[in-house]
């Protein structure tokens, strides 16, 4: 028995078919639901950071303020909004003073 060879042979593949071109209106058109939930999602972070920036920028503590001597000391300092407040320290200062000490105090 002798085989044919056309038989024998494989089959041969089907050619491709070539793809209809997509066009870049059509990302948009059929992505339309992606995109908005993309862009609301964006939206919602750019709120949760601005939010956040806000509590931190408000919970944020007062600088503590220090001077040095020459010896190297610290010294603490109070940082005064009103001239009555600084006329009060005076006042408090001066009279926690010893009596000798008072006449230095301006």
């Amino acid at each position: 028995m002798k085989k044919d060879p056309a038989a024998s042979a494989p089959p041969t593949p089907k050619p491709v078919v070539k793809k209809t071109r997509r066009y870049g209106f059509e990302f948009y058109r059929d992505n339309f639901r992606r995109m908005t939930v993309l862009a609301i999602g964006l939206v919602g972070l750019d709120i949760v950071l601005v939010v956040g920036m806000f509590l931190v920028y408000s919970s944020f503590p007062q600088r503590d303020l220090y001077a040095t001597t020459r010896n190297g000391l610290l010294v603490k300092l109070r940082q005064f909004d009103t001239v009555g407040q600084v006329k009060s320290a005076k006042a408090a200062k001066a009279a926690n003073a010893p009596a000798g000490a008072a006449a230095n105090v301006e």
